[in-house]
């Protein structure tokens, strides 16, 4: 009785994580093209605060700091774009190929 409490716990668990990792994923593109509609609007204050709420779910997540990076730069805001340009030129996974 007991192993059979502990599977159904265990179960129940696993299912319950793995569907809250879709749904973080499902949010995290929401998001990112919430904030790809703004940036092809010219709204970058828009596009800024759908990318920062995708990059609070997931900061490694593809494109987004070039994204973050453009939508500043497209704000004037280049205080904050410069550091994710930088980011992106020192590290190899986020450069863009040409």
């Amino acid at each position: 009785m007991k192993q059979a409490l502990f599977i159904l716990c265990f179960i129940v668990t696993g299912t319950l994580f793995g569907q809250s990792k879709y749904l973080k994923t499902t949010e995290l593109n929401t998001l990112i093209e919430n904030g790809d509609l703004k940036a092809e609007e010219g709204d970058y204050f828009g596009a800024i605060h759908f990318y920062d709420l995708a990059y609070e779910i997931d900061s490694a997540a593809k494109g987004l700091i070039y994204r973050l990076a453009i939508s500043n730069k497209g704000f004037h805001n280049y205080n904050k774009a410069l550091p994710l340009f930088r980011r992106i030129e020192k590290s190899p996974p986020l450069k863009i190929n040409h």
